[in-house]
């Protein structure tokens, strides 16, 4: 389901359903929504109407086990002018086989694609760089350790990074400097542009926002924010019982989620206060940050 928010008061303004896998992540660029669901890429106008839709072996020559190997998406990324797809090969009955990062163009051509024996679950493009930094985790002995890939934009390595946190992220942001946030099992690790580790914050979070100089973590049904040094400003409860996703828009937090053993939506409005008060709650869709993409785009 997506939902289409007012920008200005938050209200909804339309929803849009079909049958399909859950939306693991969402871009939006050159007029179109990019949903990336299990098994397919979708692609949405603003009405929202569906126009594209392809599987993520289109086009790629993934490696090949004594089974059909199928690329399970885990996250989108966008540099403006292409889509950066991140996932896992898997065989029916196995567990994943190895993890892949797409490259392609806006109409889904396929330009790129590398394969890497480790598990990648996150992707991001540095704003200062263009560099392309693929997370995730790698074995390393007996453990799982997190590893960070930062390639240029032909999917070249440029440097391999292991901050030293067990298990593997579920993502990276990054600040208006260029400056990486890497996130996960075990906290934020903030790092320089080139992938040097500058400092730490501990914790569990499941998605973390960067917007306006701050940093917005949430965990279960918590919302946290703070600096870009990762110096903590204020903690709240939200009104929903898990928080899956985040965004801010004129000066409002919205969260998407679970209440009840629902879908449910809430907004939060600072106001200029050191910390956000509730706005209104509604019980609605699961993807608040597909709406407010997708609202944005009607205003071009």
């Amino acid at each position: 389901r997506i939902e289409v928010r007012d920008k200005a008061s938050g209200q909804l303004v339309k929803t849009y359903t079909e049958p399909g896998d859950l939306i693991n992540s969402c871009v939006a660029i050159g007029g179109r929504l990019y949903l990336g669901r299990l098994f397919q890429i979708s692609v949405y106008d603003p009405e929202p109407r569906r126009v594209d839709e392809i599987e993520p072996s289109e086009g790629a020559n993934p490696p090949r086990g004594p089974g059909h190997p199928l690329l399970q998406i885990t996250r989108l990324a966008t540099d403006g002018s292409h889509i950066y797809v991140v996932g896992v090969v898997v065989e029916h009955g196995q567990g994943p086989l190895q993890s892949f990062i797409h490259k392609r163009s806006l109409n889904l051509t396929l330009l790129g694609e590398r394969y890497f024996n480790l598990t990648l679950s996150g992707v991001g493009v540095n704003p200062a760089t263009g560099h392309v930094w693929a997370v995730g985790g790698a074995a390393e002995g007996n453990r799982s350790v997190w590893i960070v890939l930062i390639l240029d934009q032909n999917l070249n390595t440029v440097r391999e990074a292991r901050p030293g946190e067990e298990g593997w992220p579920y993502g990276v942001v990054f600040d208006d400097e260029g400056s990486a946030y890497v996130y996960g099992p075990g906290g934020v690790v903030k790092m320089s542009k080139d992938g040097d580790v500058v400092s730490r914050a501990e914790g569990h979070y499941q998605r973390v926002l960067y917007s306006g100089g701050r940093l917005y973590l949430t965990r279960c049904n918590q919302l946290a924010v703070y600096d870009k040094n990762l110096k903590p400003l204020y903690t709240l409860e939200t009104p929903l019982d898990t928080v899956n996703g985040i965004a801010v828009e004129g000066g409002r937090i919205y969260l998407a989620g679970q209440k009840a053993g629902k879908y449910a939506t809430a907004a939060l409005e600072s106001g200029g206060a050191p910390e956000p008060v509730l706005l209104l709650t509604a019980l609605a869709a699961a993807s608040i940050a597909t709406a407010l993409i997708l609202k944005r785009l009607r205003k071009h």
